[in-house]
């Protein structure tokens, strides 16, 4: 709310207020989606953020794009070390200090990307309310910044759709049962970035 109101419109956004809190809330994104995998892959501490505070995050972060500009191309921004890539395990391994700083004066660029290779990410969670609200912000980037962006995750979304179907269901008939409702719901949270990336 905070973010709309004090922007407005894209023709009167607050350019540095908008970066500054795109690379803190990227930075945040980045450091729980860590902490929850490898607290997942039995590797770290339980995870004490909540599917809530990540959600929070990931919609505040939605509504910064509306006010930002499409990413640079590599060859204006300078980086060319392909660190795009959403399934590559060197994401999980950064170190904290890595994370952009608002007081860096990045570009912005890098958290960017950060945001949205977690987000793909996400969409793997158990949690349904975090895989809606990744699905939501990508579709949002996808769609505005075109597939320039897109292209570099498009094999992260298909491999989180291929999951779905993949999670055996297992027991009882009843456990099939279960098992079907929630690949059809996880199926509908994805629903927008499939037709966004469609297009």
């Amino acid at each position: 709310d905070l973010i709309l109101r004090h922007n407005g419109s894209r023709h009167y956004a607050d350019e540095s207020f908008g970066l500054q809190a795109l690379i803190l809330i990227s930075g945040a994104v980045d450091r729980l989606t860590r902490s929850m995998m490898k607290s997942e892959s039995g590797m770290g501490k339980p995870v004490a953020a909540s599917a809530c505070q990540i959600c929070a995050l990931l919609g505040a972060a939605k509504s910064l794009i509306y006010f930002l500009n499409p990413p640079k191309s590599p060859s204006e921004s300078g980086s060319t070390d392909g660190h795009n890539s959403p399934n590559g395990t060197d994401t999980m391994e950064t170190d904290e200090s890595e994370v952009p700083d608002a007081n860096q004066g990045g570009d912005g660029n890098e958290a960017r990307e950060s945001l949205l290779r977690n987000s793909v990410l996400l969409l793997d969670s158990p949690d349904l309310a975090i895989v809606r609200e990744a699905a939501s912000l990508l579709s949002l980037a996808f769609a505005y910044f075109g597939v320039d962006c897109s292209g570099s995750y498009v094999s992260g979304v298909l491999s989180a759709i291929r999951c779905c179907f993949q999670r055996p269901p297992s027991g009882s008939s009843g456990d099939k049962q279960s098992a079907r409702i929630t690949c059809k719901k996880r199926m509908t949270a994805l629903q927008g970035v499939i037709s966004v990336l469609s297009r």
